[in-house]
């Protein structure tokens, strides 16, 4: 039986792209060179705090170089070019993925990711001024997802701190119980075991159960370590995929600064900007039913008829008005008319 494969969330099919890109760089460069950047890229200037003085020192930090995997390549040893290493349907997907969550600069630029600008330059201009404001606010917004998964890290981490200070000053109040009443427990089995001593009913009872509340007082103190190992494991947890997550964002800002070494030739058609790229610029329609294309001269001909509609239904009224004053009334001539012979 084939094993189902679950549909990746968008986070983790741009990561995905984003670990299979810098993966294949070396075998970029020894295949095709160095990557020789058209202009110079403008280098982000980054804060660190030196340990001995205290004092922040501002280095510059150079952007990652990529190559573009949306346009073909051309080998300089063969000479052959070789196809984009995704295809149209993958651009595409990959876009919608970075489109949902707000990061359609992660995408390297290509005919998909133009043509979602576009797309969404047009949706900004059919927008009224405080639905745009609307929509500039959402398209800023950061991942959802993210943030969220971080909050409630943070929940869970200080929860099992919480708990983990609970359980030692638990285990802290039983271990001082247990050592107040080590010494009468020791008396207590002594006791136990003096068969010819006869002892009173009430002692015996006494004794036993503080033999019991000191076994029990045994259980709930394994019991607390126990649940301090699995707070702690927990809050270990916690914090490990807290900095994962804390990783995975430093990381996402650092792959904004990616320069992607190699534009691609996109075609300007006339009427993109308006979504009309089939028929922009044409007299005559070259696709599409016989009844389409006939439509343009129906539409007029139909609109001249009903302009002199009451004119023509006027003069037939004034032609037959004489003969048959009221034309839509029978008429009252019943005799046959008469015969030529």
């Amino acid at each position: 039986m084939a094993s189902v494969v679950r549909p990746k969330t968008a986070t983790e099919a741009l990561s995905h792209f984003r670990h299979r890109e810098i993966n294949a760089l070396m075998s970029h460069l020894r295949l095709y060179g160095p990557l020789s950047p058209t202009a110079e890229p403008v280098p982000t200037v980054e804060v660190h705090t030196e340990s001995s003085t205290g004092q922040p020192s501002i280095r510059p930090s150079d952007p990652i170089l990529l190559p573009n995997p949306f346009i073909p390549r051309k080998n300089p040893r063969t000479g052959k070019w070789r196809e984009p290493r995704y295809s149209l349907r993958q651009q595409a997907e990959l876009v919608k993925k970075a489109k949902e969550i707000n990061n359609l600069e992660m995408i390297p630029p290509g005919q998909k990711r133009a043509a979602m600008e576009l797309r969404m330059r047009r949706v900004q201009a059919s927008l009224s001024p405080s639905d745009l404001a609307h929509f500039e606010a959402a398209s800023k917004a950061p991942q959802p997802s993210a943030v969220l998964q971080a909050v409630k890290l943070e929940k869970a981490k200080s929860y099992a701190e919480k708990s983990v200070e609970a359980s030692k000053n638990r285990i802290a109040n039983l271990e001082a119980q247990i050592t107040e009443r080590q010494a009468q427990n020791e008396l207590d089995e002594l006791a136990a075991f003096e068969k010819d001593t006869v002892q009173p009913e009430a002692d015996r009872h006494a004794r036993l159960k503080r033999q019991k509340e000191f076994a029990s007082l045994k259980e709930e103190i394994v019991e607390a370590h126990t649940a301090k190992q699995n707070n702690e494991t927990k809050f270990f947890g916690a914090e490990w995929r807290l900095g994962k997550v804390e990783d995975e964002r430093a990381l996402q800002a650092r792959w904004s600064e990616t320069v992607w070494v190699g534009d691609p030739k996109l075609k300007e058609k006339k009427g993109a900007e308006l979504g009309i790229k089939l028929y922009a610029g044409k007299k005559k329609m070259f696709k599409g039913h016989l009844w389409e294309k006939q439509k343009v001269e129906r539409v007029r001909k139909q609109s001249m008829l009903m302009r002199d509609m009451k004119l023509r239904v006027d003069r037939y009224k004034s032609f037959y008005k004489k003969r048959k004053p009221n034309p839509l009334r029978p008429s009252r001539y019943t005799k046959p008319p008469k015969l030529p012979f």
